[in-house]
């Protein structure tokens, strides 16, 4: 069984960012991703223009975390 869902939240208080690692300030909007990948959950979340440069990566395939500059595809 997989599922995932993507949801648009205001940051209530603050958060790291999967793709940069820099952080999601209160009050700013960004994605919230929670589902499963490859069989295990996960729960993650990026800054809006770090999520937009996903579409020029392969995601599903998967990346590691925190090595992307900030709206940046390339690492």
């Amino acid at each position: 069984m997989s599922f995932n869902d993507i949801y648009f939240p205001t940051a209530r208080k603050p958060h790291k960012c999967e793709w940069c690692g820099e952080a999601i300030a209160v009050g700013e909007k960004h994605v919230k991703f929670v589902g499963t990948f490859e069989g295990d959950f996960q729960s993650w979340r990026m800054h809006a223009e770090c999520y937009s440069a996903t579409d020029k990566w392969e995601i599903s395939e998967g990346f590691t975390p925190y090595e992307h500059e900030r709206g940046c595809a390339e690492p």
